[in-house]
């Protein structure tokens, strides 16, 4: 059974900042640098790509968090990690999160078995593994016509309504 962890609170005066790093300086990886550089309530610690000059280049362009070229020295210096590199190498990147919650982004695997294992391990270390995932293609608007219905469960004027 997961467990939920106590809600963070940035407001909370005594709350640290979440210390997060990024494995991966491409798009996706620069759009998560971004986003955690300027949330309140976490710290972009740095950015490690294999290619150093591109995670240079990420952090000066957004202003904040260092390039490390050393990736073990960015996992001790994080509490969560986010895992944005091409999907062959999530699974083996397992040594990044396994001691740090993580967001990787999608796929988390290339097979059901890979994303068990890594999701087993998650659970059995108490970790949160989350798998980062688009929104911008869908309705916000949607209307829940039928709970027990497939996903689209209705295409009216306004399109398709999800279930």
């Amino acid at each position: 059974m997961l467990q939920r962890t106590p809600k963070f609170d940035p407001r909370e005066a005594d709350a640290a900042p979440i210390r997060v790093g990024v494995v991966g300086a491409g798009v996706f990886g620069g759009y998560h640098a971004q986003k955690f550089a300027s949330l309140p309530g976490a710290q972009l610690v740095g950015v490690f790509d294999l290619q150093t000059d591109l995670a240079a280049s990420l952090c000066d362009r957004i202003g904040a968090g260092e390039a490390f070229d050393d990736l073990d020295a960015l996992i001790d210096a994080c509490d969560a990690l986010v895992i944005a590199t091409p999907a062959s190498t999530h699974a083996k990147l397992e040594r990044c999160w396994n001691p740090r919650h993580a967001l990787v982004e999608k796929p988390l695997a290339l097979s059901g078995v890979e994303a068990r294992a890594l999701a087993a391990l998650a659970v059995d270390r108490g970790l949160i593994l989350q798998v980062g995932h688009g929104t911008s293609g869908l309705r916000s608007d949607g209307i829940v016509r039928n709970p027990g219905a497939s996903p689209v469960a209705d295409r009216g004027s306004q399109g398709a309504e999800v279930a």
